[in-house]
């Protein structure tokens, strides 16, 4: 059962995309590491689940697997998954942007 005080959690279109384009193993992790998004993200970060990018607002990074990053956004209470990335590609960009 979801209590009320955990925040509720929506996939983006695109990352809807790059979950279905998985091999079923690394999709099947994505999957589980999304449902680990109903946490507060806060807990998360201090686990050492999840991180905060270097962008405006709330964008978090988290591992679903060696290869794959789910990237996601808070705002309002409401988790959106925005994007499954690979890690070489997001290290690229935050690389290129440093």
């Amino acid at each position: 059962m979801i209590s009320s005080n955990e925040p509720a959690v929506t996939i983006s279109k695109k990352a809807r995309i790059a979950i279905d384009t998985l091999q079923p193993a690394d999709r099947n992790r994505v999957v589980r590491a999304i449902g680990l998004l109903s946490e507060p993200a806060g807990e998360l970060v201090s686990r050492g689940h999840a991180k905060k990018l270097a962008l405006p607002g709330k964008f978090f990074v988290m591992r679903a697997t060696h290869e794959v990053r789910v990237i996601f956004n808070i705002a309002d209470g409401q988790v959106e998954v925005v994007d499954i990335v690979p890690a070489e590609r997001l290290h690229r960009i935050f690389q290129s942007t440093g």
